[in-house]
């Protein structure tokens, strides 16, 4: 099966945004806004704009939908040597928190599955991608078997990146064709970060994000990544260790997470107390650090509080574990499936209680591999309270 020429991949698009209207190792380099080119819009009528800063040299053809294939939005240079698509829906399924990045990671998971039967790779991990404006998506890079040893005719193309992204309550499916590695696939991905949606509302009408269902907080009981909704990045963190602040309670708490990616604090939903999140592109584990105010529950109590929550939030979870050591309580779960769909993923916490605050670091990680085990083991091991100020 040629998947990797054009028509072959708007069928992937076709076949995730149909899911999505039904209801239901790339670049490491990261390409910054600033390297884009200015914003565009594309008209989403009755919604607004989708707002997207198009690399320079890129040209835009903006096909209108049809009775069988989703508007899609085609990028590529002069002479073709890549193809971008960018098709956007509306998710009917979007409310505010974690329904829109559930979709999105639903999609791109049951395309990652289909890209299997025909990729190079053995394993293909999916990538999460956070970006601006409370962007939340999932991707993957594949390697077409049928073109080994083969020179690409026009048209097709050897590698495919694809993935979905919420971007307020539209899904945008994605998808970058080449025939190599270059500054186009930390161009398209840096695109999809950026994009927003303006002109209207988002959801929920604060702007402030939503907690996860059932009352978990963003990154606590949560599908990998946790709600990311209205992170600001922030690249000049250092992580080795990570000092999260609470500046009300005058507690700080340190870990290691070397490698990730963070973004700046923020307060919680209910105001008492501080969330931080994170993700390593490396290995795809994502990490949230939260700060909660508990008067009288030591680290046993705020563990046994937070699986509550948790359990209210996702009652399918399995393989519930927990301990006690070295003043830390442990605890951590499996979750099998997503909407009905099997997707592994493994969650893991630490939580340290002092002077009314509870500390909880949460690790998530979507396939996780055996030496997944050990990384989380360190990273848990790491938490610790630091000095007040």
């Amino acid at each position: 099966m040629r998947l990797l020429s054009i028509g072959r991949a708007a069928a992937l698009v076709l076949a995730a945004l149909a899911l999505a209207c039904a209801g239901a190792r790339g670049a490491r380099r990261v390409t910054s806004a600033a390297e884009l080119g200015a914003p565009r819009r594309f008209s989403l009528p009755g919604r607004g704009a989708l707002e997207l800063r198009v690399p320079a040299g890129w040209e835009v053809q903006d096909v209108p939908a049809s009775a069988s294939a989703p508007r899609t939005i085609e990028l590529a240079p002069a002479g073709r040597p890549f193809v971008a698509l960018l098709s956007p829906v509306e998710n009917p399924a979007a409310e505010p928190g974690r329904k829109d990045a559930d979709t999105a990671q639903l999609l791109a998971e049951v395309e990652r599955r289909k890209a299997s039967e025909t990729a190079v790779e053995t394993e293909i991990p999916l990538m999460e991608l956070v970006g601006e404006a409370g962007v939340h998506g999932f991707w993957f890079a594949v390697t077409d078997r049928s073109m080994e040893g083969k020179t690409p005719a026009p048209g097709e193309y050897r590698h495919l990146i694809q993935g979905a992204a919420a971007v307020g309550t539209v899904l945008l499916g994605f998808t970058l064709l080449d025939n190599g590695p270059g500054p186009q696939r930390g161009q398209l991905l840096a695109l999809v970060r950026t994009a927003r949606v303006v002109g209207r509302e988002a959801p929920g009408g604060t702007g402030e994000g939503g907690t996860g269902a059932g009352g978990a907080e963003p990154g606590e009981g949560a599908a990998p990544g946790g709600g990311a909704e209205d992170f600001e990045p922030d690249p000049e963190a250092e992580t080795s260790p990570l000092v999260v602040h609470d500046p009300a309670r005058r507690v700080s708490v340190l870990v290691d997470l070397p490698g990730f990616s963070m973004f700046k604090p923020r307060l919680s939903e209910d105001g008492t107390g501080v969330v931080v999140l994170g993700q390593q592109a490396e290995t795809g584990i994502v990490a949230s650090v939260i700060l909660r105010e508990a008067p009288g529950l030591d680290a046993r109590g705020c563990r046994d509080e937070a699986l509550a929550r948790i359990r209210r939030a996702l009652p399918g979870i399995e393989d519930v574990r927990t301990s006690e050591a070295d003043g830390k309580a442990m605890a951590s779960y499996a979750l099998p499936e997503l909407h009905g769909q099997q997707l592994r993923q493994r969650h893991a916490h630490a939580f340290v209680a002092r002077d009314g605050v509870c500390a909880n670091l949460h690790l998530s990680k979507a396939d996780p591999t055996p030496e997944d085990a050990a990384r989380f083991e360190r990273m848990l091991a790491s938490l610790r309270f630091g000095e007040s100020f």
